[in-house]
C-alpha cells in the first residue's frame, strides 16, 4: 500500500498482514502524511521488510499513531520531522526508528533496540525486554 496525502488521509480500518515474506506493508511516497493506525495491527512474517517506511526523498514530516507493529526488520523507519505516538512495536528486529518526536509508545521484546531516536525528542515511552537497548537517543 502506498500513502499519498494528496489523495486522501490514511486511516486503517482493519489489520494488515505483510503481502509476502520480506515485503513492506506501508510505503510513504509523499511528505507531510499522517497515518492513524486506528488501534489496528500491521504484522510481518519473518523479521524482513518494513511495517511503515518512507522513501528517501519523501520520508519527512510524517505522523504515525495509534496501533501495533509486529514481526518486521524495519518496523517504523522514517526521516526528519517524524512524530510517532501511541504505537506498540512488539517483536521486531528494532521497534521504532525516527528522527523527530517519539512519545507515548511501547517497545516490547524487540531483538535489537526498542526505540532509536536521532536528533529528536523522546518522552513518555515504555521499553521492556529488548535485546540491546530499550531506548537509544542521540
Amino acid at each position: 500500500m502506498y500513502a499519498d496525502h494528496r489523495k486522501w488521509p490514511v486511516l486503517l480500518i482493519a489489520d494488515i498482514d505483510s503481502p509476502a515474506p520480506g515485503g513492506d506493508c506501508l510505503t510513504i511516497v509523499a511528505e507531510s502524511v499522517t497515518i492513524d493506525l486506528g488501534n489496528f495491527r500491521i504484522r510481518g512474517r519473518v523479521f524482513i521488510g518494513s511495517g511503515i517506511i518512507g522513501t528517501d526523498q519523501f520520508s519527512q514530516n510524517i505522523v504515525v499513531r495509534n496501533g501495533i507493529i509486529t514481526n518486521f526488520e524495519n518496523r517504523i523507519f522514517l526521516g526528519r520531522g517524524t512524530t510517532v505516538e501511541g504505537v506498540q512495536a512488539i517483536r521486531n528486529a528494532t521497534g521504532i526508528q525516527a528522527t523527530g518526536i517519539v512519545r507515548g509508545n511501547m517497545a516490547l521484546d524487540n531483538v535489537r533496540d526498542g526505540i532509536v531516536a536521532d536528533n529528536g525528542i523522546v518522552s513518555g515511552n515504555i521499553a521492556d525486554g529488548n535485546g540491546i537497548n530499550g531506548i537509544r537517543a542521540f
